[in-house]
């Protein structure tokens, strides 16, 4: 049985004016191991990271670390660390800079900088200025800038996206400094998500709404937007205050309503058989989510 780090309990987070960033959030962060949440863009997965790491508060809900309320633990007790995009970097620093300036406000050895570079694939890199680096060299960056501290929980935020096919080798690479680290892995690749865990967080309009375990069946159109599948393509449309799945020549209507940031996207995981659509094979039969046919 794995030890539960965080735990949060029907968090929810609203920004000003009233906009949603989560809600009914519920989930685990385990201790010693990588944790992933993977959902598409605009799901909801940098407002978790922020709320987590206490650059935002939550509304409503409990965060408990080690059984205590985490929004009463100091930031800097909390010894948290995030990857940030290329604005959150001073534009004069360095790349050996911007790696051990965390290292060093720690008290830290600076002693494996060029250990994790070695490994971060930076080597030869590390005198050069952030802001004469290009995107995939900075996402690097963010990865050694993130691992090199000793942390208690390491935060990566979508972190090898503009790597686009080559993430996939070089999380093969970085594989080993994972290991028995406190890690919260945040992407809207499956496929990088799977390769770091067996059971995945789906997150999808602002909440955890599946989990993936292994080969399971989705039980929400959120997983089955990841998935994807090779059966006839349909689109989910908004006509009328209702959901419809259009197949062209058919509409399906959901029982529930869905967030609106699934309006007109391309759903490739519906299969049709006989016309009809088989929800037993891509949808949990007690899902909310399942679809019951409109008629032509």
């Amino acid at each position: 049985m794995e030890d539960i780090l965080l735990s949060l309990q029907d968090v929810d987070m609203y920004y000003a004016g009233g906009y949603v960033g989560l809600t009914g959030v519920t989930m685990q962060v385990a201790s010693g191991a990588t944790t992933v949440v993977v959902g598409e863009s605009a799901s909801g997965k940098t407002n978790l990271a922020r709320t987590i790491c206490g650059l935002e508060r939550p509304s409503n809900g409990a965060i408990t670390m080690d059984g205590q309320d985490l929004t009463a633990i100091p930031l800097q007790r909390r010894n948290f660390g995030m990857t940030f995009g290329r604005d959150s970097y001073r534009r004069k620093s360095t790349v050996r800079e911007s790696i051990t300036q965390p290292l060093t406000l720690r008290g830290q050895s600076l002693e494996e900088v060029d250990d994790i570079a070695e490994a971060t694939q930076i080597v030869g890199l590390l005198d050069m200025p952030i802001s004469s680096i290009d995107d995939t060299t900075l996402a690097k960056v963010s990865v050694a800038r993130l691992l090199a501290p000793s942390r208690t929980l390491y935060v990566a935020d979508n972190p090898l996206a503009a790597l686009g096919e080559d993430r996939y080798e070089y999380l093969q690479r970085i594989l080993p400094l994972l290991e028995n680290k406190s890690v919260l892995w945040l992407t809207s690749d499956l496929v990088e998500a799977q390769m770091l865990s067996n059971r995945l967080y789906v997150m999808g309009g602002c909440s955890i709404v599946d989990t993936i375990v292994g080969d399971s069946y989705p039980r929400h159109i959120a997983t089955a937007l990841l998935r994807g599948a090779d059966p006839q393509i349909a689109t989910l449309r908004y006509v009328g205050c209702d959901w419809l799945i259009d197949t062209e020549d058919k509409f399906y209507r959901c029982a529930k309503p869905i967030d609106r940031i699934y309006q007109d996207k391309k759903i490739l995981a519906i299969r049709l058989l006989n016309g009809q659509i088989d929800v037993n094979n891509y949808f949990d039969p007690s899902s909310q989510y399942n679809v019951a046919d409109r008629g032509a």
